[in-house]
Order: structure tokens, then C-alpha cells, then sequence
């Protein structure tokens, strides 16, 4: 799982413009740029657990950049499924927060969500724990 950001030009050329300002004015203080997120959504890939195409998050969030290459993030609201399949599938509907991490260089990248959904069509519930290498499903 790898978030795909919607709309990540925006804290990109944010990230690029502070990020150039922070180094030149902060020698060896590590500086914090903070964004918030109001109604950005965010694409957290497929989950797996029987909900075909990927899910979204849209709601509020709240990312860091570092001057030193450290991002962190989180986004907390409403959660869908988009998916491409049978419409006999249904729409998957619910919350979910899913947060990130990354190090300079992104030499370490972590995703981790947790998402409640629920089958318009038939009512199925299930709850999705998710990180970079698994999903459990409740």
C-alpha cells in the first residue's frame, strides 16, 4: 500500500518552496513546515479484504515536512471505494485514518490505515487494518 495523494502538486511546490526557504535560514535547527488538509482527499490504494478498486479518504489532515528530509502525515474523515469492477459489487462506504512517514531520501516509507466499511447493496461490514506489507480484515 503506497498513498497516492490527490492533488500532491500542491504540498509538493509547497515542500519545494519552504523547504529551499528553511535550509537557508536554519544552519543546524531542524524546522517544521505544517500543513493542514481540509477536504483534500487522499488515496490510499486497494485494501484488499474483498473491497475491490482502491479506497479514499477524504476529511481533515495534517502534514510535516522537515528541512531534514522527515515527513509525517495524517488524515482522518470519510472513507469510499472507487472501483472499476461489477456494479453488483456495491459501493463501500465508511471512515478511516490513515497516516505516513518518511526519511530523508524516502530510504523508509510507512503507510499504515485503518478503515471501516460498509456494502451499500448488501449491508457487509468489515474492518480493515492495513500497513505496508499486509492487511487484516475484522
Amino acid at each position: 500500500m503506497k498513498f497516492r495523494r490527490i492533488g500532491i502538486a500542491v504540498s509538493a511546490a509547497t515542500l519545494l518552496f519552504t523547504g529551499s526557504a528553511l535550509a537557508a535560514t536554519s544552519a543546524h535547527a531542524t524546522v517544521p513546515v505544517d500543513i493542514n488538509l481540509n477536504g483534500v482527499p487522499t488515496d490510499i490504494g486497494p485494501l484488499g479484504c474483498g473491497i475491490p478498486g482502491d479506497v479514499v479518504i477524504t476529511g481533515n489532515g495534517h502534514e510535516h515536512f522537515y528541512d531534514n528530509g522527515h515527513a509525517t502525515g495524517t488524515v482522518t474523515g470519510s472513507a469510499v471505494n472507487f472501483a472499476p469492477g461489477d456494479p453488483q459489487d456495491g459501493l463501500w462506504v465508511g471512515s478511516g485514518t490513515a497516516w505516513f512517514g518518511v526519511s530523508p531520501g524516502g530510504k523508509i516509507f510507512n503507510d499504515i490505515a485503518e478503515v471501516s466499511l460498509t456494502n451499500v447493496v448488501t449491508g457487509q461490514t468489515v474492518k480493515i487494518n492495513a500497513t505496508d506489507s499486509k492487511e487484516v480484515c475484522h
